[in-house]
């Protein structure tokens, strides 16, 4: 290494070293959105227990609160048409029948 660059090598470690033993702050702000990250986590996690939950009790009301008042559904792999807009409560009642004394 020449003169000038073990000299600014020199020049920058004590900064390095200063910075590795500060502590980290963390903004608020970031905690803030770790937390909110945690909460959707959570929400979404409690959405799909029920929408399984929903078909194993035949619970019609807790399937259709998994869904907003319209949805979009992709039935090109069974029915071919792609994505189709639809009612929840039109989709729930077209799967009921389905799922009849299970």
């Amino acid at each position: 290494m020449n003169r000038i660059a073990t000299l600014v090598a020199a020049s920058m470690l004590p900064t390095f070293v200063a910075a590795q033993q500060a502590p980290i702050a963390e903004p608020a702000s970031s905690t803030e959105t770790k937390l909110q990250n945690l909460l959707d986590r959570e929400e979404i996690r409690q959405v799909i227990t029920n929408y399984g939950l929903a078909f194993d009790m035949q619970d019609w009301d807790l399937h259709r609160s998994v869904f907003t008042d319209e949805i979009q559904m992709d039935f090109t792999a069974s029915l071919g048409g792609g994505l189709q807009t639809m009612a929840a409560d039109g989709w729930v009642s077209a799967v009921k029948p389905f799922f009849g004394d299970c």
